[in-house]
């Protein structure tokens, strides 16, 4: 079993074919660099199977006793296996709390700010934020620019709380020709930081990834401003 695995090098020599034994790899990247092995593509949960994980966490009485305190974590966690993990353990370690109180403490409400709900999916040394992290610093600069730019687009939250947005709006929000913006949100999708929807061209940004990237400085301001060119908008110049 390789947990984690964020890119295919880390992996490739490890990989041995025989017949009687079975290497399973878990990552956000689809590791489209390897060959010969079968990908898996899992979903969220869908909220039966997300209360289903938290009863477990929590115990089915406690979850029994306050629904509605656990369908809004669910719901903040997007359906996220991970994130859900997370935050169970951390309510569970606090026995004496009401549910509803536990999760309004981690949750923050009535003081939104993006990221911070993401900050507090920690438990020990397990935290979703450095697994989002380790991700978006392979990424190049234009890469997240665009994934900033379809954080704050302003379509809103679907019914599953996914943003969904095409290929062609997000190349206008980043003032580039559809075909090279598609080639940055293959790297996204590599990086496990966007998803493709059911329809062509259309991708997805689920709810703790969005909040991720609105959390993360402007790519623009990350260094200092290389010279300018007239082909490139004042306010979407990168570092090299």
């Amino acid at each position: 079993m390789l947990d984690g695995v964020q890119h295919e090098r880390q992996v490739r020599e490890l990989l041995i074919a025989a017949p009687e034994s079975r290497i399973i790899i878990t990552s956000r990247s689809r590791l489209l660099g390897l060959d010969g092995i079968g990908r898996i593509r899992l979903p969220a949960l869908d909220r039966d199977e997300s209360m289903e994980l938290l009863a477990q966490l929590l115990g089915g009485d406690r979850v029994g006793t306050e629904p509605r305190a656990c369908l809004r974590l669910a719901d903040a966690c997007g359906d996220l296996p991970l994130a859900l993990n997370l935050a169970g353990r951390r309510i569970a370690a606090r026995p004496e709390w009401m549910l509803e109180d536990a999760v309004s403490e981690l949750l923050g409400d009535g003081r939104p700010a993006p990221g911070r709900f993401l900050g507090r999916l920690q438990v020990g040394d397990d935290s979703l934020g450095v697994r989002l992290d380790s991700a978006y610093r392979l990424l190049t600069p234009w890469a997240r620019l665009m994934l900033r730019q379809f954080a704050g687009s302003d379509n809103p939250p679907s019914v599953d709380n996914v943003v969904y947005e095409s290929a062609d709006a997000l190349a206008v929000l980043v003032e580039r020709s559809a075909q090279p913006v598609e080639d940055l949100l293959e790297r996204l999708l590599d990086a496990g930081l966007v998803d493709h929807s059911d329809l062509p061209g259309q991708y997805g940004l689920t709810p703790m990834a969005r909040a991720f990237a609105l959390a993360q400085p402007d790519p623009t301001e990350e260094a200092p401003a290389p010279a300018a060119r007239p082909e490139a908008p004042a306010h979407a110049r990168l570092p090299r």
